[in-house]
């Protein structure tokens, strides 16, 4: 199970970190229930993709694992915007990551 850090930043909702196996959570955002259930169950999506990939022991596990060893990160761009961002956002984990957490975030309209 990861453990749980909080940030103060301007560009993130929050990240999974493999290396400690930490889910951080910026601060800014904790006043937005929909937005923290979103980025929590994101971030955890992160973690379970992380554990299966080094399990292999499907063939989501194999994606997973490619996509994990390949992945692509939007880079920064002078005066706003990113490079990569469409390469990021269409690769397998964050579109398995997104789908997950809209499932959370659909069930809060419900409630």
């Amino acid at each position: 199970m990861p453990e749980v850090a909080v940030f103060d930043d301007d560009d993130a909702y929050g990240f999974y970190s493999p290396s400690d196996n930490t889910i951080n959570l910026n601060r800014q955002y904790f006043d937005n229930p929909v937005e923290l259930v979103n980025t929590i169950a994101h971030e955890m999506r992160h973690a379970y993709q992380e554990y299966r990939a080094g399990l292999l022991e499907t063939r989501e596990d194999a994606l997973y694992r490619v996509n994990l060893d390949n992945y692509i990160s939007p880079i920064p761009l002078p005066g706003g915007g990113w490079l990569f961002f469409t390469d990021y956002q269409d690769q397998y984990v964050e579109v398995d990551a997104r789908a997950f957490a809209n499932i959370f975030t659909e069930a809060m309209k419900y409630e």
